[in-house]
């Protein structure tokens, strides 16, 4: 006996349904996975951002000795929003856990960021899943991670502020009020471009909306905390940009500040990698094209629908301008101007056209923009797992240390087996910060130093280390064992030959241990 069965086919909502946990699935696979892999990621700024996440939890605590050698700024130098993230993680979590969070969130404002503005350009906010695309550029390798989460924000702020303009509210006021003040305290700098972006998204959009009004509460309440804080700003961060000149040989750099941060085959991966992820950007635009479908409307729809395609090249080219003419140091800030780049094509990406209707279709796109960032995320697992078994030595030395110990290290030789050693910036520069971070005590170098971050040192005392010159965590020759080494008691230096000469001027400094590149002295 034979049945005549119908098959029935997948209603759009269960498409739907699928679309958003592949996008789930993929987002906590690209953000999360590679930190899974190593205790310490080779993110070269990570450590310090660890240690002043330390400081914080452990401030009060008299055992980590932090209260006599730091003072804390949160409004003086506002990047804090990444530092309370890690501080209440670090309360229930270990440091080295807490501070991996951290950059998780960071990470995490990108896909977030960009698909509320998506929203605010009324399309698919499923296209914000193209920002994990972004989540392992030079930014990320570097350790800018509040400059990668604040450029999720600045792109919320604009999506809210397209969103206000389209519907005002209180609660929309609210909302714009509350980002760009989140934005203020995780990257300050990044603060005058959202202001910029929004004013330009009003002139933009004023034919589609004929709205301004609605932005000026909360823009001018987040202005009134930047305005103040601009006024008390500390003299380390009252530099002038100096003399603007536009460079246009910087366009043949390029490539190094967004998907350079390899070297060798390693450096040939990532670029292939980053082509993959621009084919995977050209069949979503090939997808939205093909099955576009244009909607009747009045002529102010028809001008939104033309200025949500304008809007983001317009600060896309402000960005390109800022490439070619910023200065690379303002005072104590390096790398200024490379950072403009990913700036640029991040937020360029929301020109990107709208998503059809159908349902498949959307999930063709989520799983190819999946795809394409997940290869990414495998392929900086893979360094960093390389980095952690290359760098086996120095957990294992850093055993021998006692708590809060008075730390002197020289990171002398930076060189590592392929694929770890194919970094461009070397991770090893302030790794042992690790040990600040979870044990306490001194370092002989501390970003503490340049008070461009909320954590200072405290004005000169026996219970602050010697003051160090610009760069000197590059140099390790400028050390001096009987100039900056009489306020240690412990040494470690990675050096591939025997380092006794450099501790020979002072006999009471003697040999503890010895593990692979690292040697460990104390003073007895």
């Amino acid at each position: 006996m034979g049945y005549n069965r119908r098959v029935r086919a997948p209603s759009p909502s269960s498409i739907r349904a699928l679309a958003l946990v592949c996008g789930a699935v993929a987002a906590a696979f690209v953000l999360v996975y590679p930190f899974t892999v190593a205790r310490y990621p080779a993110i070269t700024d990570l450590p310090f951002h660890a240690a002043q996440v330390s400081i914080f939890r452990h401030y009060g605590d008299p055992a980590f000795h932090f209260t006599e050698q730091f003072e804390l700024h949160p409004f003086d130098v506002p990047y804090v929003s990444m530092y309370f993230v890690g501080t209440c993680l670090a309360y229930v979590l270990p440091i080295h856990v807490a501070a991996k969070a951290m950059a998780v969130a960071m990470l995490a404002l990108l896909p977030l960021g960009l698909g509320l503005l998506f929203h605010g350009l009324k399309k698919n906010p499923l296209l914000g899943l193209l920002g994990l695309g972004f989540a392992y550029s030079d930014l990320t390798h570097w350790g800018f991670l509040n400059f990668v989460g604040a450029l999720g924000l600045y792109a919320a702020s604009i999506g809210a502020a397209l969103l206000l303009l389209d519907r005002p509210s209180g609660k929309r006021e609210l909302g714009l009020g509350a980002l760009l003040v989140l934005l203020f305290f995780t990257h300050v700098y990044r603060f005058p471009y959202a202001i910029l972006a929004i004013l330009l998204t009003a002139l933009v959009m004023y034919p589609a909306t004929r709205r301004v009004k609605p932005l000026l509460r909360p823009m001018g309440a987040a202005c009134a905390l930047f305005v103040t804080w601009f006024a008390l700003r500390p003299a380390t961060l009252s530099s002038g940009l100096g003399p603007l000149q536009f460079d246009a040989t910087r366009w043949q750099r390029a490539g190094e500040f967004v998907f350079g941060s390899y070297l060798g085959a390693s450096g040939v991966e990532e670029k292939n990698i980053a082509k993959l992820l621009l084919g995977a950007l050209a069949v979503v635009v090939a997808i939205s094209l093909i099955f576009h479908e244009e909607a009747p409307g009045s002529p102010d729809s028809r001008w939104f629908s033309r200025a949500r395609t304008l809007l983001p090249l317009a600060l896309c080219a402000g960005h390109l301008l800022a490439y070619f003419t910023l200065p690379s140091r303002v005072g104590e800030w390096w790398y200024v101007y490379p950072r403009e780049l990913p700036a640029a094509l991040f937020i360029a990406v929301a020109a990107v056209p709208d998503l059809p209707r159908r349902r498949p279709v959307e999930l063709g796109a989520v799983l190819v923009t999946g795809l394409a960032a997940g290869r990414m995320a495998l392929f900086v697992a893979s360094r960093w797992l390389a980095f952690e078994q290359a760098t086996s030595d120095f957990r294992q030395i850093a055993g021998n240390l006692p708590p809060a110990p008075k730390l002197a290290y020289l990171v002398i030789d930076h060189s590592l087996p392929a694929p770890a050693g194919d970094k461009r910036w070397s991770p090893m520069v302030h790794l042992p910060a690790w040990i600040q971070a979870e044990r306490g005590g001194s370092l002989s170098f501390h970003f503490a130093g340049w008070r461009i971050f909320p954590v200072w040192y405290r004005p000169p005392s026996v219970s602050v280390p010697p003051p160090v010159p610009r760069d000197f965590e590059w140099n390790p020759s400028w050390f001096q064992v009987n100039d900056q080494g009489r306020f240690f008691d412990w040494f470690l230096v990675r050096l591939h030959d025997d380092p006794a000469p450099i501790f020979a001027p002072d006999p009471s400094i003697q040999l503890v241990d010895h593990q692979g590149s690292f040697w460990l002295y104390r003073r007895r």
